[in-house]
């Protein structure tokens, strides 16, 4: 079967979104803002390639080793491939929304999820999400067509990506029984050849895990809290909050109203199981907002069909395409403030973009400052300064970077890659938490919220 026909219909929506991608990439490089600091910490990580890292497999870094490769190191450079998986994303549910259902649901899908508040916000930073997202969509229409050799391989690229592609298993497995109505198709090899070349594909990352204690699933382990479990209602209450800022106010409302039938199976095994499970883990545990988000690929589909008018030969009272087109039209509003936002940020009651600011400026004044000191060590006692440090202190210094550890405990990647064995004599430390009194230290400078410091000991 052909996945993309390039037929005179596609033209105009495929030229729609690449617009729309284009104009990503703009704002990407007319505000130039500084790395977030995971970003930064994915940038250092494609410095380093390797089959795994401590709380993530390698794909992000081997995809901002091949932009910074292409278009250099700058900020919008490390970035520039997230609004362009979100396009190959959007092209692909067209796929998947004209395979299972019409040309017109396969419209409205694409231009559901390329608007998505969500995605808009994506698309101006680098994480696992968009790559991820990519992944299940891919693997899904591939799933479909029954092409299970490619299938196989998409679905571990996915797991190469983020682990929560694993919840793509039980999602097809539900779709098949519904679809035979028995278990019939437990006796199809071709399904147990796909899932041996997704593990193959994702063998280099397990046996990176093994070589590191499982290190990257006793993350998992801990940022869930799983340990801590306890029922409360708060917690789901913020995680349905976090998802109606995902896809939106008026998509949240037409999501009420959904029915399930046989036409829609495929689509609601490919949603649902993944929205149950983290809404699950939400009650109990520690679940964040954007662990849900594969199940939105088929979510829109699921919605888009229900609602397209004489699409499917429903009944016309659920049948309404001015609402799929409002919450379009509600979603780029949405995207129209969030690109806005830079430009009236003064007048906000708070800086939403804190966080992305200052370490330009925090970057030089310590890399100046290890020039005057090139035999001091540049330390530091946390995460994000530390990622942020790599990014922005330059080439010359990122070998002099070393994390202090506070809790004797391995508790993140520098931690694990770049600790700091014995107190040097001569320190550049930019600390979180509090300086040893026994350090003779001088503060040098205060920039972005933090203190920089040389200390002799």
């Amino acid at each position: 079967m052909k996945l993309i026909d390039f037929q005179k219909h596609y033209k105009l929506p495929l030229l729609l979104l690449v617009i729309i991608t284009v104009i990503r990439i703009f704002f990407l490089y007319y505000y130039n803002l500084n790395l977030y600091a995971d970003e930064a910490q994915y940038f250092g990580w494609s410095r380093n390639l390797d089959f795994g890292y401590y709380s993530k497999p390698p794909m992000v870094a081997f995809v901002i080793r091949i932009s910074t490769m292409i278009f250099g190191e700058s900020e919008t450079a490390i970035r520039i491939f997230s609004p362009i998986f979100h396009f190959l994303t959007s092209v692909v549910i067209y796929h998947l929304g004209k395979k299972l259902y019409n040309e017109k649901v396969a419209y409205y899908a694409c231009f559901l999820y390329i608007t998505l508040p969500a995605v808009t916000f994506s698309s101006n930073l680098m994480t696992t999400d968009p790559i991820l997202l990519f992944f299940w969509a891919l693997t899904a229409l591939l799933f479909l067509s029954e092409m299970w050799l490619v299938a196989g391989i998409g679905f571990g690229l996915g797991m190469m990506t983020k682990y929560s592609m694993a919840m793509f298993i039980p999602s097809a497995a539900i779709y098949l029984y519904w679809r035979d109505r028995n278990f019939y198709w437990l006796k199809n090899p071709n399904l147990y050849v796909s899932l041996l070349v997704g593990l193959a594909v994702f063998s280099p990352n397990i046996y990176w895990n093994i070589k590191h204690d499982m290190v990257s699933f006793a993350h998992l382990i801990d940022i869930s809290h799983a340990k801590e479990s306890s029922f409360n209602a708060r917690k789901i209450l913020e995680f349905l909050l976090i998802q109606i800022a995902i896809i939106g106010p008026v998509l949240s409302c037409l999501a009420i109203g959904l029915r399930e039938n046989n036409r829609h199976k495929y689509v609601i095994s490919l949603c649902l199981p993944i929205l149950i499970f983290t809404s699950f883990l939400s009650l109990f545990f520690n679940a964040y907002g954007n662990w849900a988000v594969p199940a939105y690929i088929g979510f829109i589909v699921w919605v888009s069909a229900y609602r397209c008018a004489n699409g499917l030969g429903d009944e016309p009272r659920v049948c309404n395409e001015k609402l799929l087109k409002l919450a379009i039209t509600s979603n780029v509003i949405v995207a129209i403030l969030i690109y806005s936002s830079p430009l009236f940020v003064n007048f906000l009651p708070s800086d939403p973009f804190k966080r992305v600011s200052g370490w330009r400026e925090f970057g030089v004044c310590v890399s100046e400052l290890a020039k005057r000191h090139p035999d001091a060590l540049i330390i530091s006692d946390d995460r994000k300064i530390t990622a942020e440090l790599i990014y922005y202190i330059g080439m010359d210094n990122r070998n002099k970077i070393r994390k202090w550890n506070h809790f004797k405990e391995i508790k993140n990647h520098y931690d694990m890659t770049i600790p700091l064995k014995e107190i040097p004599s001569e320190m550049i430390l930019v600390f979180k938490y509090n300086i040893p009194e026994s350090f003779n230290c001088n503060k040098v400078s205060y920039i972005n919220g933090l203190s920089i410091y040389y200390c002799k000991y």
